[in-house]
């Protein structure tokens, strides 16, 4: 090789190392600047970054960096258009009854369902029906058809829970949640001669004396034994009370002298046993009839009522002496009455009706 060809390739390189050294000192000077028009917009869209300190920044949203001649605001994400899911729990109220205290589920309670409204729960009671409940888990489900409702939950030994505006259909699929506490009042159990729960007793409760002259005298006065045959009156004022069966009057299945005093009471009744009376009901030819109405009443306005089952029969309990009308009304076709007499205190009695089914 010449040494002319060798100095024009020391050339060569000189030049080439000499390009490159510019090219990195203008690619660093070029980050440094920070230039907005290379830096904010690349390939249509801003350029943002989280520099994870402080001020409040969160990863989740855009956040925009400072600039050369002030910071950019950031850019807000758009809001979506939400709509109300639609309902997804059962066709009634759902929920699960708990104490208070350690969260257990309380197997015995009675349900009222009320139509919503600004007055009391509890002092409209006497509107509906309960619905006795007896099940390990505490969870009941009581059908309803679609409204907003309040809810009385009663349990033996608690004080009543209750739940404002529920909706149904629910939302979900979530029962709602009752915490019941426990207060002073009186839990009893009634038994018939053999010691056998005796279920849908009603029960009434008097107030005989209160111990003190500012307590207020409690709301509930009624109750009905469950499918266990207990019956509660909670809370109670501090106070002398007496509890009777069947009938506000009822001297015979009455106990009195029962005294709280900051705690609950409890107490067995045994129901006196009384008139039971089958009432059959028949068409012309003889033949059963389902579904008849059958009401008896007295003189002295004991009542009882049922329908008749698919052999036509009907059983009504807890009848006491006295002079009673019985009244058959059949689904289709004109009410039969007629009078009869019970005595003697206790007894069993078989009556047969016979009604005019319409076609």
């Amino acid at each position: 090789m010449t040494s002319a060809n060798r100095r024009d390739r020391y050339v060569l390189a000189a030049i080439v190392a000499g390009t490159s050294v510019v090219l990195v000192l203008a690619w660093v000077l070029w980050t440094l600047s920070g230039d907005p028009t290379l830096d904010g917009e690349r390939g249509g869209g801003r350029v943002v970054t989280w520099s994870g300190g402080g001020g409040g920044a969160s990863p989740d949203l855009p956040v925009a960096r400072e600039e050369r001649g002030g910071a950019r605001p950031a850019t807000r994400p758009r809001e979506l258009a939400t709509e109300e899911p639609a309902p997804q729990g059962p066709e009634g109220v759902l929920g699960l009854v708990v104490d208070a205290a350690d969260g257990a589920p309380i197997p015995v309670f009675q349900v009222h369902v009320l139509e919503a409204d600004q007055a009391d729960p509890l002092d409209r009671l006497d509107d509906t029906v309960s619905r006795p409940f007896h099940v390990r888990t505490g969870v009941f489900l009581v059908e309803q058809p679609e409204g907003v409702w309040d809810v009385v939950v009663q349990a033996p030994g608690y004080e009543p829970g209750v739940l404002r505006a529920v909706r149904t259909p629910a939302p979900d699929r979530a029962p709602h949640r009752v915490e019941l506490r426990r207060g002073p009042g009186i839990v009893g159990l009634v038994v018939d001669g053999r010691l056998a729960p005796v279920e849908g007793v009603p029960v009434f409760l008097e107030v005989v004396e209160l111990f003190s002259p500012e307590a207020s005298p409690p709301r509930i006065r009624t109750a009905k034994t469950g499918a266990d045959g207990r019956f509660s009156f909670s809370p109670l004022p501090d106070g002398e009370y007496a509890v009777a069966l069947l009938e506000p009057t009822n001297r015979v299945d009455r106990q009195a002298g029962l005294r709280v005093a900051g705690d609950t009471l409890t107490t067995e009744i045994v129901l006196t046993p009384r008139h039971e009376l089958t009432v059959n009901v028949q068409g012309e030819d003889g033949l059963p009839v389902e579904g008849a109405l059958v009401e008896v009443r007295s003189r002295e306005a004991h009542f009882a009522r049922g329908r008749s089952n698919d052999r036509g029969m009907v059983l009504l309990e807890h009848l006491p002496d006295g002079q009673y009308t019985l009244t058959a009304t059949p689904r289709r076709g004109p009410a039969v009455r007629e009078e009869f007499e019970l005595y003697g205190g206790t007894g069993q009695q078989v009556r047969w009706v016979t009604v005019t089914e319409r076609p």
